[in-house]
């Protein structure tokens, strides 16, 4: 079995077939690898403690893609989590920068995510992000959970992989 590359750039392989699509967008996958699709160049967010907040789903999947690699830590947030829930989030999580679809919250920079990729915008991975999303738990409260990209992504094969 071979080693996942460390990044969700790298495996979508340059110059490989490939598009992610949305009902009514379309972005190739070599326009991401090259791309950026938010409103800073991504150099600005290395080592960052980033919340993403997204309420479509494509601009989340956009904004994942660029971030992985390049962040330290990518705290990853429904959209109908409870406005009285961010202060705690960021500072339990440490963060310090807002990547979202949305209005600001908590004070942070707000960082936009389009689909209008910028060019030339690619950056090296830097770092193994850490992906923390949240569940119910037993409590029904919200909770915090960090997993790799690995375990999240593991069984995303593109079409040319042997499974």
């Amino acid at each position: 079995m071979k080693t996942p590359p460390p990044d969700l750039r790298a495996r979508l392989r340059p110059g490989g077939p490939g598009v992610l699509c949305a009902r009514d967008r379309i972005v190739r996958f070599d326009a991401l690898i090259a791309g950026n699709p938010l409103s800073v160049p991504l150099a600005s967010l290395e080592g960052a403690h980033v919340l993403l907040r997204t309420v479509d789903q494509f601009a989340a999947a956009l904004a994942l893609i660029a971030l992985d690699g390049i962040a330290a830590r990518i705290v990853i947030v429904p959209p109908d989590l409870k406005d009285d829930t961010f202060p705690d989030v960021i500072q339990r999580a440490e963060i310090d920068t807002l990547v979202t679809d949305g209005d600001a919250i908590g004070g942070l920079p707000r960082i936009g995510i389009s689909s209008d990729l910028q060019p030339g915008a690619a950056t090296e991975a830097k770092r193994a992000s850490e992906w923390v999303m949240f569940t119910s738990g037993t409590t029904g409260a919200p909770k915090m959970v960090a997993h790799t990209p690995e375990a999240l992504t593991g069984a995303i094969k593109p079409a040319n992989d042997p499974v």
